[in-house]
């Protein structure tokens, strides 16, 4: 898929691909394995070697505007690497790539429901919240999970209230559990006594 296509200019997504993978692989890694902050590293390392320069995701025809068809061609083909590399999507990641400020992007919050830049954001923060859902099957680290997604977007016990206090979970309620935060189900079995807290969680979460 061509990213970015001015006409004397072509960038496909296989091309920013390939260039991440031999970043990694110059420094003994590969994508999948890398932490999160080294991808975001790499990330960073992808803005310089591709959209450093403004003009590279501005309208030809204003020069001073966002294009958001290549904004959009950025974002499919960020989610696409996270979910490939099983990274966590965020704001700041791709802010990281795309070179757009983070505060920039955690504004477009605030724009119409309808407009360009709300749509962006709503993207990235729905994908991040679907990613979280399924960590909640996938993962080892169920607690971390929870922990940031209770966090981020208040999937609390109705027994916790406001707390952010998440218990351990036994194995055989795992299902059950999963199945009620997939339908917004607030109710999050608990073994009395184990907790843990959001902070150690989200640490060994990430």
């Amino acid at each position: 898929m061509d990213i970015i296509n001015k006409g004397d200019y072509v960038l496909t997504d296989q091309e920013v691909i390939e260039y991440m993978q031999e970043v990694a692989a110059d420094k003994g890694q590969d994508l999948m394995s890398i932490t999160t902050n080294q991808f975001t590293a790499i990330l960073q390392q992808t803005q310089r070697r591709f959209f450093e320069h403004s003009n590279m995701i501005l309208d030809n025809n204003t020069g001073d505007i966002l294009d958001y068809n290549i904004i959009y061609n950025l974002v499919d083909l960020y989610i696409f690497l996270c979910m490939s590399y099983n990274k966590v999507v965020s704001t700041y990641g791709f802010s990281c790539l795309c070179g757009i400020e983070y505060m920039t992007l955690e504004s477009y919050g605030g724009y119409n429901i309808n407009s360009k830049q709300f749509n962006l954001y709503k993207r990235l923060k729905n994908t991040r919240e679907d990613y979280i859902k399924n960590k909640l099957v996938d993962s080892s680290n169920v607690v971390g999970a929870i922990a940031v997604a209770n966090n981020e977007y208040k999937w609390t016990s109705p027994d916790t209230g406001s707390s952010t206090t998440i218990n351990i979970i036994g194995g055989a309620e795992l299902p059950s559990m999963i199945e009620a935060l997939n339908n917004k189900g607030l109710s999050v079995p608990t073994i009395p006594n184990n907790a843990i807290t959001t902070d150690n969680a989200v640490n060994s979460y990430q």
